[in-house]
């Protein structure tokens, strides 16, 4: 893929599964209903339908998502995944929070219970919380010893955008890694001893 098929992706300071799928050489456009236009939309000059490896946004986040499915359970050893093109390594270590961090979902019910009106935004409950010094609900991690997981992404010195790049992970791969330490919770300390 030359420089110039390489789509422009703007300023955005967050990339999804989206951008990465439209950088892909070999999408395609899945089958839809006669006026509706796929999301993302790939324009017919980019669609690639005869190659072994054509995919659709649908296939490319099944195969994006066994792919985390295998990592997260690994870098949960205490190993290190090294990625290509010296872009460094990532792991998960495993760090304590201070004064121990809020757990919004809670906090945000508490305040609605308390208020006696379910149809507050967040936003405002937290306001009301804040106003009316609510205790704040702290998320628990006594099965951790208030430990959590946090990944760090090595970076090698010959990737120019080092400083402004970072992994963050989605909803469905927290939940994968609370359910790791949930079945066995001494899973943090393997996070202990990693050599940078």
């Amino acid at each position: 893929m030359s420089k110039k098929e390489i789509p422009k992706l703007g300023y955005r300071k967050i990339r999804g599964m989206i951008d990465l799928f439209l950088m892909y050489p070999y999408k395609k456009n899945y089958e839809t209903k006669e006026g509706v236009i796929p999301r993302p939309y790939v324009p017919d000059k980019k669609v690639v339908d005869d190659h072994k490896y054509s995919l659709t946004i649908y296939e490319y986040a099944a195969i994006v998502k066994s792919f985390y499915e295998k990592l997260v359970p690994y870098l949960m050893e205490g190993r290190k995944y090294r990625m290509s093109n010296n872009l460094g390594h990532l792991q998960m270590e495993k760090w304590k929070a201070k004064n121990g961090r809020m757990h919004l979902y809670n906090q945000v019910q508490k305040i609605k219970k308390i208020h006696g009106n379910e149809n507050l935004s967040v936003k405002e409950a937290l306001a009301y919380g804040k106003k009316h010094k609510v205790p704040i609900t702290k998320v628990d991690n006594r099965h951790t010893d208030g430990y959590s997981p946090l990944l760090k992404w090595y970076k090698s010195d010959r990737v120019y955008f080092a400083e402004f790049w970072h992994f963050r992970f989605v909803k469905n791969t927290k939940k994968l890694i609370s359910k790791i330490l949930m079945d066995n919770p001494h899973k943090i300390h393997n996070l202990d001893n990693i050599s940078k």
